[in-house]
């Protein structure tokens, strides 16, 4: 087997484990990475559509692959590519493609001008269509996505969804700095376990708060809000109309201070209160329940604000 790095797959991706019996390998293990990468870069989405991408290509591309001779005769089939990619170890591949992803991810100019921009992440899982394992359980993936440029740094493999809080810090760890990040992440997540993880790696979180931390939820929700009433109280306000529907957005926000009620945090930061209205033609009017957010973010690392930007409902 060819030793030689394929240009297409990210460095270390040829190191990963050969899921396959050595005496029954035909086709090596790194041209088969980096078809497959070439392939997905180009947009395909299916084993059938890496095989036909690469039949399609120049003898000079296939040669770079490492296909025997730039011959498109000698490219696996979708079987052999099937069942290789079914037995790799998933976990590890995404570790070696994370560290690649990451390091040209980085702007090298982040910082010349001025102020280094703010490293944004947000955490979610998702679940994979179509994808089954052995039990005929969906696939679902944590992972951790960096809001600008806009790229997957890390993702693990979950077997159950309700189980995505277990991984959020697993999916941070394949992450080698987050020292200064805000990580956002919805209402599940709002728990004190990730705060504190957090805060140990010198990060910054924006988690919203919901009915489901009843307690929480009850202590924000009595803090005054009223801009009359609270001179500390800042109030943004944007206004939008698309296709007939307008809506408006309030976001208030204030310092947390002594007196106005303890919040369940060792290192207390200000905390957020977002309202959305919605009129829509020839329909009465909906609103949106009131949402309250829970950030470490200090003064000094905020941005300054942006409208927000219209949402779906039940979103």
């Amino acid at each position: 087997m060819s030793t030689v790095q394929s240009p297409a797959a990210p460095p270390g991706a040829a190191d990963t484990k050969d899921p396959r019996t050595s005496h029954l390998v035909t086709h090596p293990w790194p041209m088969l990475l980096g078809l497959v990468a070439c392939a997905l870069l180009c947009g395909v989405r299916s084993i059938r559509g890496v095989i036909r991408w690469a039949s399609g290509q120049g003898a000079g591309m296939l040669s770079a692959l490492e296909v025997p001779d730039g011959d498109p005769a000698r490219l696996p089939v979708a079987t052999t590519l099937t069942r290789a990619l079914a037995r790799v170890d998933a976990d590890a591949l995404d570790a070696v493609v994370s560290v690649f992803v990451q390091a040209h991810a980085a702007d090298p100019l982040a910082g010349i001008a001025g102020d280094p921009p703010v490293f944004q992440l947000a955490a979610d899982g998702k679940t994979v269509r179509g994808a089954r394992d052995s039990e005929g359980l969906q696939l679902h993936l944590p992972g951790v996505y960096q809001v600008d440029p806009g790229v997957m740094l890390a993702q693990r493999e979950m077997r159950h969804k309700p189980h995505e809080t277990v991984h959020f810090t697993a999916a941070l760890d394949l992450i080698a700095d987050i020292t200064g990040a805000i990580i956002t992440a919805d209402a599940l997540h709002t728990v004190a376990d990730h705060a504190r993880c957090l805060h140990r790696r010198g990060a910054f979180g924006l988690f919203p708060v919901k009915e489901n931390r009843a307690v929480l939820f009850a202590q924000l929700d009595a803090l005054d809000w009223g801009e009359t009433t609270n001179a500390h109280v800042t109030v943004h306000r944007t206004e939008e109309t698309n296709s007939g529907r307008h809506e408006v957005r309030i976001v208030r926000v204030q310092p947390p201070r002594p007196g106005a009620g303890e919040l369940p945090a060792r290192h207390p930061r200000p905390a957020r209160r977002a309202a959305h209205h919605r009129t829509q033609r020839q329909k009465d009017p909906r609103g949106r329940p009131t949402r309250h957010h829970h950030r470490s973010v200090p003064r000094r690392r905020r941005s300054r604000p942006r409208p927000l930007r219209p949402r779906p409902v039940g979103h």
